[in-house]
């Protein structure tokens, strides 16, 4: 059964919320815990960080590294701006669009596609910026 909207924004909210608290702790390992373990080897495309830089990083262990280096020099603070939020394949998979701004940078797109798990939390499964 499809989820409501309140329902997809609500999860939504949740992931960024747990996304922006490891960001506000400069945690990079906690944030490469957010994506799928499916990140785990370069044969997977799909648990991804894609960066607008045509770079892209598979893996947990790519994805905490990229962070480790972006969180060095990155404010801690910063403002998502949602535009899209939906749901598909029956709640399987919420998808998320926008832009968030910092002190460094005026706007940045993002698009972040999450996956349901078992356990019926959502991981990030596929997320493209242009950074």
């Amino acid at each position: 059964m499809p989820l409501s909207q309140e329902d997809v924004d609500s999860l939504i909210k949740r992931s960024q919320d747990e996304f922006r608290s490891a960001w506000k702790n400069k945690d990079a390992k906690r944030i490469a815990e957010l994506y799928h373990p499916q990140a785990q080897g370069p044969a997977v495309i799909w648990a991804t960080l894609v960066m607008s830089s045509d770079s892209c990083y598979f893996g947990r262990q790519a994805i905490q590294k990229t962070f480790e280096s972006c969180l060095a020099h990155a404010p801690a603070e910063y403002e998502l701006h949602t535009e899209l939020s939906a749901e598909a394949a029956n709640g399987e998979y919420l998808i998320t669009r926008g832009f968030c701004s910092n002190s460094m940078v005026e706007k940045s797109n993002y698009e972040r596609i999450l996956r349901k798990e078992q356990d019926g939390t959502y991981l990030i499964y596929h997320e493209q910026c242009n950074v």
